[in-house]
């Protein structure tokens, strides 16, 4: 019984289609950390809907070194899971697209430099999850940590508020040229070329004066 498995204190399985399999060994070399074990005793698939950066054959080759056995047939799930993706935005038809879901992409390079601030549908994209669907009058900040007794929240309005400050700043995935690293050696990760990075206009308050806002004191 999967299920029952699971609770032993020293085995970690977990089933993916008709079959079951023993992660313990490679839980500490999870990517993802200990977020693994959500999925522990049970079907992987609905995680897997999530995070869909899974669905890579090399990911599927390393999972079935952990093979152990197959689910009864009266056990095995069907995948019938909403999609998390349905919200996804419509992206540019101009993008380089390295992974569809998550959506991960890049404009071409030969029109990166067309704009010194890089247009909103050309910013490239780098995503570990669907895009979240947030409404600007129920959106929250919550602030907890050393200097604070309880955990803070700030609605978007109550950040408005507060003095803004803008820089122009460029920023870049750590994968960016990956295709060309790839020409000497191979590297786990996306095939990104030379266009996983934008430049933009960044506007907001600055965290030390939220911080001291909200009573936070740097001597402490």
């Amino acid at each position: 019984n999967l299920e029952n498995k699971e609770s032993e204190s020293s085995k970690v399985w977990i089933s993916y289609k008709e079959g079951v399999y023993d992660v313990t060994d490679f839980v500490r070399q999870h990517p993802g950390g200990e977020k693994i074990l959500i999925g522990a005793g049970g079907p992987i698939e609905p995680f897997w809907a999530l995070y869909a950066v899974h669905k890579k054959p090399y990911v599927y080759d390393l999972l079935a070194q952990y093979r152990i056995g197959n689910l009864s047939k009266a056990d095995i799930v069907k995948d019938d899971a909403d999609d998390p993706y349905a919200n996804d935005p419509v992206r540019h038809p101009v993008f380089n697209i390295n992974n569809p879901r998550p959506f991960n992409a890049e404009p071409p390079l030969n029109i990166l430099a067309d704009n010194f601030i890089t247009p909103n549908d050309l910013f490239y994209v780098r995503n570990h999850h669907p895009v979240p669907v947030i409404e600007p009058e129920e959106y929250e900040l919550q602030i907890e940590g050393v200097g604070f007794e309880e955990p803070v929240t700030l609605s978007l309005s109550e950040l408005q508020e507060m003095e803004q400050y803008t820089v122009t700043a460029a920023i870049q995935c750590a994968g960016n040229r990956r295709a060309d690293m790839l020409q000497h050696k191979p590297v786990r990760g996306m095939n990104w070329g030379g266009a996983a990075i934008s430049n933009a206009t960044w506007s907001g308050p600055k965290l030390c004066d939220l911080l001291k806002h909200l009573g936070w004191d740097e001597e402490k």
